[in-house]
């Protein structure tokens, strides 16, 4: 039954002063009621209570002469069992029985599922492994379903080997790497006193390393500050590893020990000197290739251009950038275990 029954509704209204009650028609306004009150004869109505059995609008106007408008939907009949619906018949259901249409009786039945009610599918089909798309058989542990052409059926076969790129090469030895860099040449390059030089780095895989270093070129009395940072959606973020200071004051390669493992991903490695010395870098004219894009300098594209700086004092997280530098200030390197 579409829809479910309409019920009539009893409309109580109530006000400190009702005047009139009109229901809006096609025609115009039906006076429902009407001189509820009246101030003149010192009458006021504030409850009144009438039937109504379908959808309509509603105006109720007040002393001192204010009209509102309700709009009204009568109640319909709540649906709690199938058989509330003209078209169903479901006399006491019991589990894992099924609803079907008997066209016969025009409505909807109710009865236990029988074999009778289940297809008969042919043999061929089922056993073929087509019905008619592949169908999935069962396997042993670590093998994949591999499709094997049209009309035949599929087969299992050992998964093809996953490679992680770039990948790394892993000499017997142990060496000095800058992650994700490529360079032919380097350079000496002079540090500006109290500003941090970011140089973004890619590490291919889980990876352990053991030294972190500097190359001092000219030298000046001081000291510098050698540390990693998080990658942060493009910038320094947290610090990950503070390895402490390296003397300034005499040429050569300067290192410290760590021990420290870098999972598969993105960092900073990071030096701020306390004395305005020459470190050596990557050479900016020559073939250098970087983990990340080079920078836009003004009008034209520099691929040098690929260490933040920040003139600012260490900090975790990282202090904001103030500016870049070219490859010439890729300054530190570190050594696999």
């Amino acid at each position: 039954m579409w829809p479910p029954n309409k019920t009539t509704m009893k409309i109580h209204i109530h006000h400190p002063a009702l005047l009139k009650i009109v229901e809006e028609t096609p025609d115009g306004d039906r006076v429902i009621l009407d001189n509820l009150s009246s101030l003149d004869e010192g009458i006021i109505e504030s409850d009144v209570i009438f039937p109504i059995d379908h959808a309509t609008v509603l105006k109720v106007t007040t002393l001192p002469n204010i009209t509102y408008r309700f709009i009204i939907t009568p109640k319909v009949l709540m649906i709690q069992y199938l058989n509330d619906l003209k078209d169903v018949n479901v006399p006491s259901p019991t589990d894992q029985y099924l609803i079907y249409w008997d066209q016969a009786a025009a409505k909807w039945q109710c009865k236990a599922l029988s074999a009778a009610d289940i297809p008969d599918l042919p043999t061929s089909k089922i056993t073929s492994g087509r019905f008619p798309l592949s169908r999935i058989p069962t396997g042993p542990d670590t093998l994949i379903l591999t499709a094997k052409g049209a009309g035949i059926d599929p087969a299992y076969q050992a998964p093809l080997p996953v490679y992680d790129y770039p990948m790394k090469l892993k000499p017997p030895f142990a060496r000095y790497v800058m992650p994700g860099w490529h360079a032919y040449q380097e350079m000496a390059a002079l540090v500006a006193v109290g500003r941090i030089y970011f140089t973004p780095i890619f590490v291919t895989e889980t990876t352990t390393y053991d030294r972190i270093a500097v190359n001092v070129d000219v030298a000046l009395a001081g000291t510098a500050d050698l540390r990693i940072f998080a990658w942060a959606n493009g910038l320094p973020g947290a610090l990950i590893l503070s390895a402490g200071t390296v003397d300034t004051g005499t040429i050569g390669f300067k290192e410290i020990t760590i021990s420290h493992e870098l999972t598969r991903g993105y960092y900073f490695l990071a030096v701020r000197c306390t004395a305005a010395c020459e470190l050596r870098g990557l050479y900016p004219f020559s073939l250098v290739t970087s983990p990340v894009p080079a920078l836009r300098i003004s009008q034209y594209i520099n691929p040098s251009f690929i260490v933040l700086t920040a003139n600012a004092a260490y900090s975790d997280p990282a202090p904001e950038i103030t500016g870049i530098a070219t490859v010439g200030c890729a300054f530190l390197i570190l050594r696999e275990s």
